[in-house]
């Protein structure tokens, strides 16, 4: 399936970007980290599915695309700006951080 044109970030990219944004309100030692808080979050929010999966094209498409060529996921600003508010609600990564 062809993606639409526009910006994509990889799961780094999007850390660094909530990082920064959100570096004043949850202080300087908070981390939303790629492997970990990301992952948990793209599971909890259901905008993809595991790696290990044979449906990998199977995404939410204004948050999140697969790239076949690179085998690896690729995120919209959407999903930055959307998980960016979500994480400001303590309750919301508290709950991230719960998902299995």
């Amino acid at each position: 399936e062809n993606r639409v044109a526009g910006e994509y970030y990889k799961a780094s990219q999007v850390c660094k970007k909530i990082n920064e944004r959100l570096k004043n309100i949850k202080g300087p030692n908070w981390i939303f980290s790629p492997s970990f808080h990301h992952s948990k979050a793209a599971k909890y929010f259901n905008i993809r599915e595991g790696y290990k999966t044979s449906n990998p094209e199977k995404t939410k498409k204004e948050y999140c695309y697969y790239d076949p060529l690179f085998k690896q996921y690729i995120y919209t600003k959407q999903w930055i700006d959307f998980l960016t508010n979500r994480l400001k609600e303590s309750k919301i990564f508290e709950a991230i951080l719960l998902t299995k």
